[in-house]
């Protein structure tokens, strides 16, 4: 699978592509946080929540296992079903 730059283009503006460019570092390690836990659609994830993916991987860490475990059982399934969930740890 392959990043739809021009997803996050149109979403978020041409600016943030320079911001992820920047910041390529913590996103590589979030990104391998997720699929560490078994995420399969971590770039869907990353496209639809960028500026998720710039936090400091320790509050990144912190910020997801509170979520998985306010969703309970099956929270990859849920999380994976329906990207919306992620925007509650988007602040």
């Amino acid at each position: 699978m392959e990043l739809n730059i021009e997803k996050i283009i149109e979403l978020y503006g041409e600016n943030s592509v320079y911001i992820l460019k920047e910041n390529i570092d913590e996103i590589s390690k979030n990104l391998g946080f997720l699929e560490m836990l078994g995420f399969e659609d971590t770039l869907d994830i990353l496209e639809c929540y960028p500026y998720l993916f710039l936090k400091e991987p320790s509050v990144f860490q912190e910020k997801v296992k509170g979520l998985m475990q306010k969703l309970g059982v099956e929270s990859i399934e849920k999380l994976s079903n329906n990207m919306s969930l992620w925007g509650d740890i988007c602040d």
